[in-house]
Formats: structure tokens, sequence, C-alpha cells
């Protein structure tokens, strides 16, 4: 998606990431994750000057990148927006030496799962349960170069 804007958020997006947050079922604090010295939030809109469609919020925390949320407004959803974020973010934590990014996603969001694996993201580890729902998370983990070599996890471990 080359004519995208990707920015950071401002308090004055706060109104459009929680309608966003809401319609992907996501719970965003504006306010306290603009005011974290470590937190992240990135938005995102079709074209510059257009309505902000997308979010991804993230800790930048120790050496690591936590994404935490990454959400798409339901009638710009499938064209690349949420991509550009999660490339925006990654691209920023390299240039900030982050030795990885790492993220949990429910098992059978196939859609955000595929995303990420597009990007380099592999499972870690599964965590059986983890929602309240009882759904289980798949933790993903990215290594930036160079990859720590005590940090690959054992063949076939969970």
């Amino acid at each position: 998606m080359s004519a995208c804007e990707l920015r950071r958020a401002t308090a004055a997006d706060a109104g459009r990431i929680l309608e966003i947050a809401r319609a992907c079922g996501l719970v965003i604090d504006v306010e306290a994750e603009l005011a974290r010295p470590h937190g992240r939030l990135w938005v995102g809109a079709a074209r510059p000057g257009e309505e902000v469609a997308a979010v991804l919020s993230a800790w930048r925390v120790a050496d690591e990148l936590h994404v935490l949320d990454l959400g798409t407004a339901p009638g710009a959803r499938r064209r690349g927006l949420a991509a550009a974020l999660v490339a925006r973010a990654l691209e920023e934590a390299a240039s900030e030496a982050a030795a990885c990014a790492v993220l949990e996603v429910r098992a059978t969001n196939s859609a955000a799962r595929a995303l990420y694996a597009k990007f380099g993201f592999t499972v870690a580890r599964e965590r059986s349960r983890y929602y309240d729902d009882g759904e289980d998370a798949l933790e993903m983990v990215l290594w930036f170069d160079p990859r720590p070599p005590h940090s690959a996890p054992a063949e076939g471990a969970p």
C-alpha cells in the first residue's frame, strides 16, 4: 500500500481509535498509551488526509517490541493497512536496536497469524486456555539480525 498515511497517534485520534478498537473487540486506553514513555501507538489511513482506519499499539520494553493490539476498521480491511502498520512498527524497533518483536494471537485467528508469518514471526509456544473464553493463544516472535545464539527454542518445543 504505497499511498497510505502512517503516523504516531495523537490525543486528537482518540475517538477514532476507540471506534476501531470497539469494532475489533479490542480495549485500548489511548490516554494511557500516549502517556507511557515505552508506549507506541500508530494509526493508518488509506490515503493522506483520509480518516484513520487502522491502529497498532505496542510497548518498547528492554530490547523487545511487544505488539499489543492491531485493528482495522471493518470497511477498510484487506487493503494492506494492518501490514503497513506492522512494517512501520518493526522498522522503528529495528532502528532502535531491538533484539526482537513479540506478540500473542488467538490460535483461531488465521488472518492475523498469516500476516505475522509474512513478516517472519514464528510460533514460540502455545498457551492453553489463555483467553477468558478458553481459547488458546500462540506466542510469536520475530528476531532481528543478528539473532542471539542462545535464544533459539529447542526443535519441537512448545
